[in-house]
C-alpha cells in the first residue's frame, strides 16, 4: 500500500473509533445508576450477559482504533515541527487506551464471571469501573491540549480547530472531577454524558480533518528505479 493511501487510512481510525465505542455503548444497553445498589448491579449483569460482554469486546477493537488514531495526530504534530508536543499527544492516547482496555474488561469481568461467582462484590467493581470513567478524562485532555497547543503554535490545524480543542481541554478536565455520590456531576450523571459527546465530537472532527489534510496533499513522486 502506498504511502499516501496508508496515511490517509489512519487519519481515519478516529472516525472509525467513534463509530465503534458508539455500538459498544449501545450494545450495553441501559444499565442501573450509580446510585443504585448491589442488587440492581447483579441483576444488570445477569440478564445482559450477552451484550455486557459484546460490549467489551468491541471497547477492545475500538481501543485498538484510538491508539491509531493518536499516532497519526502524533505524526501530523511532528510534520508541524511539533515533535515535544506531539509525543505528549501520543502519550495521552497511550494512556487513554490503556484505561479504556481496563474500563472494557472490568465491565466484561463482571458479565464473565463476577456477578455470578462473587455477587456481593459487583457493586465494588461497579465503583472502580465508574470512578475510571471519570479519571480517564485526565489523558484525554492531555491529548486534546496538546494538539491545540501546537495548533496554535504551528498553524498546522485551522485556527477554528486550536480555540474548540482548547475549550475542549477544559471540558475533559471538569470531567475528571465527576466523582459526586449524586447530582449534576455524578459519573453517570447529565455533565459527565456532555463530557462524552465532546470526547467523541472532537476525535471525530479532527480524524476527518487530518484525513481531508492527507487528501489535499499530492502524492509524493515515484523514485527512480536505479538503473
Amino acid at each position: 500500500m502506498g504511502k499516501w493511501s496508508a496515511d490517509r487510512l489512519a487519519a481515519t481510525s478516529g472516525a472509525v473509533f467513534v463509530v465503534l465505542f458508539l455500538i459498544a455503548f449501545f450494545t450495553a444497553t441501559s444499565p442501573p445508576d450509580s446510585t443504585d445498589g448491589n442488587a440492581e448491579w447483579v441483576s444488570y449483569y445477569l440478564d445482559h450477559h450477552r451484550g455486557a460482554l459484546a460490549s467489551g469486546i468491541l471497547i477492545g477493537i475500538a481501543v485498538m482504533t484510538f491508539a491509531w488514531f493518536a499516532g497519526s495526530l502524533a505524526a501530523a504534530l511532528r510534520d508541524a515541527g511539533e515533535r515535544r508536543l506531539g509525543l505528549v499527544a501520543f502519550g495521552g492516547g497511550v494512556a487513554t487506551a490503556t484505561t479504556g482496555l481496563v474500563l472494557g474488561g472490568i465491565s466484561a469481568g463482571l458479565a464473565y464471571g463476577i456477578a455470578v461467582d462473587s455477587p456481593s462484590s459487583v457493586k465494588a467493581f461497579v465503583d472502580v469501573y465508574l470512578a475510571l470513567g471519570a479519571l480517564i478524562s485526565f489523558p484525554i485532555a492531555l491529548t486534546i491540549g496538546a494538539s491545540a497547543i501546537a495548533g496554535f503554535r504551528s498553524g498546522a490545524f485551522p485556527r477554528w480547530w486550536a480555540w474548540l480543542s482548547g475549550a475542549a481541554t477544559l471540558v475533559m478536565i471538569s470531567g475528571g472531577a465527576t466523582l459526586a455520590h449524586s447530582g449534576f456531576y455524578r459519573p453517570d450523571g447529565p455533565w459527565s454524558f456532555i463530557v462524552l459527546i465532546v470526547f467523541l465530537a472532537w476525535t471525530l472532527l479532527t480524524s476527518c480533518w487530518l484525513a481531508f489534510k492527507t487528501l489535499a496533499e499530492p502524492a509524493p513522486e515515484v523514485a527512480a528505479a536505479a538503473g
